[in-house]
């Protein structure tokens, strides 16, 4: 099986053998090098997605909460006595 450095060096933990081309369509995940599907969109293993378009677009948490605390604050202002 060749390797990415052809002069066979010790080969860095994150280097890792090139997949063989007999068309099993098996891919090693660029996060954690498990082994996955070519067509696959998130790696089963470590779960992360394999492209920026496929990752779901989140807002995190915290901002949601902000958004919400600053409307009811507006809300109280508005309709205080």
């Amino acid at each position: 099986m060749p390797y990415r450095d052809d002069d066979n060096e010790v080969l860095h933990p994150k280097e890792f053998p090139e997949p063989e081309q007999d068309g099993d369509g098996l891919l090693p995940c660029p996060y954690c090098l498990a082994v996955l599907y070519e067509d696959s969109v998130r790696c089963p293993h470590c779960g992360r997605y394999l492209s920026e378009e496929d990752a779901p677009n989140r807002k995190p948490w915290w901002i949601v909460a902000g958004v919400l605390l600053c409307l009811a604050v507006v809300l109280y202002w508005i309709w205080a006595p």
